[in-house]
């Protein structure tokens, strides 16, 4: 390990160019120092080239004094229209400041301007992409196995991700349909009808995949289907033939011919009577009711439809509900509806809820044995990067060395336990002897046991978004998809699987739904993985203080008092778990952790408070002229109104005090968080009708306390929210008031 990371690893203010541009001179240092090397780079390349213009000519000075009276009118409208991210109020969407290294990264490829989309156009930011997806494999524990080995690359965004993870899954899934109706249907390609596969079931033996039937076909598992160009490769050159004779096998693929045509012919050369087809038009992805947008449009796209995606319903802390999945698949294993996907969410945009990942697997290995199979999608794009938490900084390390010594300290003193979370944060804070207040979080101080568990799983998975712009705090476009398989992103080539020919694999651009891509944004996840490492030290000690910070909001939310309106949040804590954690709300971090060290009960409540990542889901009832109102429209209408005093809609908007957002739970599938806001807050319940709520996301690192110890601004910040909501209530009375009156002879 480099000492520049391991000195790096002790001041976390060093990271973010802060909100109040702390780190200003810094970041100016480092923009300032990639100008020169460009320009450098171009006087040096080809020297002996001719200037093309003067810039001492009275036009060329003219021109430049009207970009830059431009440029002014541009940049003060920023500073002035922009969403201030950055700041301590703005408790919005899933954006805060960019690491200050992923900036500089990306000013400094912004520069040359390089396009991912082939090697030739980006020979570096290429190479830097490839870094960063081996670095994203690792981080989720992707790291390959025998035949496996992972491979991942940049998109512009997780929605993007989402639809090539659907494509993918679609094109290996149908392959072998297209393989056997080649085989069939090819005289030449006749000798290799020999290949055996085995079929997706309980104790079943080797067949000839020729002889498979349709369904049979549809459900082998992955990596079955992954090892078939490999398999025909062999078979043709133990065979001596002709290999070029396996690009047959394209004029068969649901690639090459689309879903309607490559239905209608394997249906007729598999001879399945029209049941093949029918099946194919009814292929299901299946995902939450909280999954994203971008999910159905990923079935759109695909020439499934929207209605391809089938919803299941959650549960109350909007996580998936389980049991309905398990009868969703019951139900389409016997009407022999092929299932392409299942989506398990490693946090919701809207309400960081973790699905039941290893559920899911395990559902998964009970429906192959009764001969069914789907590919596993976690869609990680908000929450991959929590798997920094579960992995220790290198002993080489600052960080490394600062845990081990308070680890040392209290495994020393009379018996303390040293693997205590609470008692080992409680240390760091209380040595009065480190600079810049060290802190290293675990994944034992903030996330709760469930998420820590599906977090592990994610090596297990098919597909895995991971969003570098989300909580890698990079600079858009950012996303990306990981395989845990390098041959399944082959499927989407379009051309022929690379093992049918000679050569390297091609360039990273022949993958994925996006042509040109900005080798900017690789260079600027490079550079922030480069200072931060992927680990407890880097962006764990990162989301480590986010996630406590957000555990700190949640107990300032639920203490929450007004005579004007009530206030429910999605937990699954008890009315007694709740109460212990509204006494955490006066107490600083260093007492907090205190507390904790000394009740090993409050700390298995602090674990399981709050979201089961930084999102916090919560809606709000008015009590207008001491009466409580029961009608959920009106609820609907109170938060509405909130959320638009607590944030900008159109430029010219004046600034809130506090950033907050919003969104809906649909009333088809959302039945249980809209039941269980509704009875906190004490309204009828309408089953046809959706629930507006708000969202707080919380991703300063100082929330709750600067790097110096000098202010906890969670009181201050979520005091905004109560005064906004009570001069809500004030506005909704007077209005009552007025139409009494108009109503009165």
């Amino acid at each position: 390990m480099s000492a520049t990371r391991g000195e790096g690893a002790q001041s976390l203010g060093a990271w973010f160019l802060g909100p109040r541009g702390e780190s200003h001179d810094l970041l100016w240092s480092l923009v300032h120092h990639a100008m020169h090397h460009s320009v450098k780079g171009r006087k040096t390349t080809y020297p002996s080239d001719p200037d093309w213009t003067n810039p001492d000519s009275a036009d060329f000075r003219a021109e430049s004094q009207f970009i830059q009276d431009n440029y002014e009118h541009l940049v003060k409208n920023l500073e002035k229209e922009c969403v201030p991210f950055s700041s301590y109020r703005y408790q919005g969407h899933m954006l805060w400041d960019q690491t200050l290294p992923s900036l500089a990264g990306y000013f400094a490829a912004l520069l040359y301007n390089q396009n991912n989309v082939a090697a030739e156009a980006s020979p570096l930011t290429t190479a830097l992409e490839m870094e960063v997806a081996a670095d994203l494999c690792k981080m989720v524990g992707l790291t390959g196995e025998g035949r496996i080995k992972p491979w991942a690359h940049i998109t512009c965004d997780g929605s993007v991700a989402n639809i090539e993870a659907i494509w993918a899954a679609r094109n290996t899934r149908l392959y072998p349909l297209a393989l056997c109706a080649a085989l069939r249907n090819e005289s030449d390609l006749g000798a290799l009808d020999s290949i055996e596969v085995r079929p997706t079931g309980r104790n079943q033996p080797l067949k000839r995949l020729a002889k498979l039937n349709w369904w049979e076909l549809m459900n082998l598992t992955g990596d079955t289907i992954l090892g078939l160009p490999t398999d025909l490769k062999q078979l043709a050159t133990s065979l001596k033939m002709n290999l070029n004779l396996l690009k047959r096998i394209d004029a068969y693929t649901v690639q090459y011919l689309g879903l309607t045509a490559f239905a209608e012919r394997v249906d007729e050369v598999l001879e399945a009577g029209g049941d093949l087809r029918r099946a194919l038009a009814k292929q299901k992805v299946l995902g939450s009711a909280s999954a994203h947008y971008s999910l159905p449009k990923a079935t759109t796209l695909v020439g499934l439809g929207s209605r391809a995606f089938h919803q299941v319903k959650v549960q109350r802390n909007a996580r998936l509900d389980t049991d309905h999945l398990q009868q969703c698949l019951e139900n389409f294993l016997a009407e022999r509806i092929p299932v392409m996907t299942v989506v398990s969410i490693i946090g919701t945009t809207e309400e960081s809820a973790v699905d039941d990942l290893s559920a899911v697997l395990e559902m998964r290995q009970e429906f192959r044995e009764r001969g069914m199979d789907f590919f596993i999608h976690a869609d990680g794009a908000w929450g991959s990067y929590f798997s920094s938490l579960l992995h220790e900084p290198a002993a080489d390390s600052a960080a490394g060395a600062h845990l081990s010594y308070h680890q040392d300290i209290l495994a020393n003193n009379n018996g303390s336990d040293g693997h205590s979370a609470a008692a080992l944060a409680h240390q760091q804070l209380s040595h009065k002897d480190t600079s810049h207040r060290q802190f290293v979080h675990t994944d034992k101080t903030g996330l709760n046991a469930h998420t820590e568990r599906q977090l592990r799983r994610l090596k297990d998975v098919d597909t895995i978004t991971a969003d570098p712009h989300k909580s890698g705090f990079a600079p858009y476009p950012a996303g990306s998809l990981l395989y845990r398989d390098a041959r399944m992103p082959q499927m989407i080539q379009i051309t022929a699987p690379v093992i049918y020919r000679e050569g390297d694999a091609p360039t990273v651009g022949v993958f994925g739904v996006e042509g040109s891509k900005p080798g900017a944004a690789a260079a600027g996840v490079y550079f922030s993985h480069k200072i931060i490492p992927l680990d407890q030290g880097g962006y764990g000690r990162i989301l480590g203080r986010c996630t406590f910070n957000t555990k700190r909001a949640f107990a300032q939310l639920v203490a929450m008092q007004s005579e004007r309106f009530d206030f429910a949040v999605l937990t699954d804590l008890s009315d007694t778990d709740l109460d212990v954690v509204r006494s955490w709300v006066d107490l600083t971090n260093e007492e907090l952790w205190e507390q904790l060290s000394e009740h090993p009960a409050e700390m298995d409540i602090f674990r399981r408070a709050g979201p089961d990542l930084n999102i916090i889901t919560y809606a709000l009832n008015p009590i207008i002229n001491g009466e409580r109102n029961t009608d959920p429209k009106v609820t609907n209408d109170f938060n509405d109104r909130v959320f638009r005093k607590l944030s900008i809609q159109k430029g010219g908007d004046p600034i809130p005090p506090l950033y907050v957002t919003s969104s809906i739970f649909d009333s088809a599938n959302s039945g249980a968080p809209i039941a269980f806001l509704r009875k906190q807050l004490r309204v009828n319940h309408n089953r046809r009708l959706d629930m507006n709520f708000l969202i707080t996301t919380v991703m300063n690192p100082w929330l709750s306390d600067t790097e110096n110890g000098t202010r906890n601004m969670i009181p201050e910040v979520f005091g905004h929210l109560q005064r906004a909501a009570e001069s809500v209530v004030d506005e909704m009375a007077a209005s009552a008031t007025s139409k009494l009156l108009m109503l009165t002879p």
